[in-house]
């Protein structure tokens, strides 16, 4: 629109210039009105401001090259992106993840939405500031979902791990050790990769960024046949034989169990793959 109302402009002015009969006055404000709409580095003074006047073919001519070179940046970016960081723009590269916002007017945002709000069982506190869509490339084709019993839940982790979680995934404890990262739990039920069914659950492990938000993903993980546990087991390198994952069973009325919190384990990180990336406040 900026570029369209100064091509308008320039014409304007071009006009009044072959005309011959425009005053210094004329040319002098609607050169302004061309660099409110193409702001240009100007200097202040009044010397400055006359040598701005746009009143020469070589002033025409180099105006008129500056807004094509807009235009064919605006066509080579293609997301109608001028200017960038280009410290960012490298930052995001080396994560190798695709991530996507999703308007929040769409269906697929009310829905995850929805999911993630309905699965609160302990408190009702988290409320959803925005959405992203999560793929990667390792991640999305390794996935093997053939054992079935695929569900989407949820991953929270601190806010200074989410650069490492974006960039290699969720990957198994002994793996993480290895990269020199401290674990802070204790693995209830030993070297798996640990998902929850309740967001305020997963909430429970983040912690707030600079902006007072927080993150969790969710995952899809295909569980398989679950091993139903209510004892906590340290060790487990895997599931017991003739299951795929193991499953913290929640302690309820008339069922005690050692796990206050549904928790879903898979030992195979081809079982996962993060598909959103949630940001939300408590």
């Amino acid at each position: 629109g900026q570029i369209e109302r100064g091509e308008v402009i320039l014409q304007q002015l071009y006009k009044l210039f072959e005309s011959k009969s425009a005053t210094p006055t004329e040319m002098e404000t609607l050169s302004g009105e061309f660099y409110t709409a193409i702001p240009h580095r100007l200097g202040r003074t009044r010397a400055a401001i006359s040598e701005a006047v746009i009143d020469s073919m070589a002033d025409f001519d180099a105006n008129q090259e500056t807004l094509q070179l807009m235009k064919d940046m605006l066509a080579v970016s293609g997301d109608g992106a001028v200017l960038f960081d280009a410290r960012v723009d490298a930052q995001y590269s080396a994560l190798r993840c695709n991530i996507a916002a999703l308007d929040k007017a769409t269906p697929m945002f009310r829905e995850l939405e929805q999911y993630v709000l309905r699965s609160q069982l302990k408190s009702k506190n988290i409320k959803v500031q925005n959405i992203y869509t999560l793929m990667r490339d390792e991640e999305w084709t390794a996935y093997d979902g053939k054992v079935g019993n695929e569900r989407l839940l949820y991953h929270g982790s601190r806010i200074k791990n989410w650069v490492g979680l974006l960039s290699r995934g969720i990957l198994l404890p002994k793996i993480v050790v290895s990269m020199g990262v401290h674990r802070t739990d204790p693995g209830w039920l030993g070297n798996g990769i640990y998902f929850g069914d309740a967001a305020c659950t997963s909430a429970f492990y983040t912690t707030a960024g600079k902006k007072g938000t927080r993150f969790m993903a969710i995952a899809r993980v295909a569980l398989g046949k679950m091993a139903p546990f209510t004892k906590i087991t340290y060790g487990l390198a895997e599931p017991p034989a003739g299951f795929d994952s193991c499953h913290g069973v929640r302690n309820v009325a008339g069922k005690p169990s050692q796990f206050a919190d549904d928790e879903f384990v898979v030992y195979r990180p081809n079982r996962q793959r993060m598909e959103a990336l949630v940001e939300f406040t408590i």
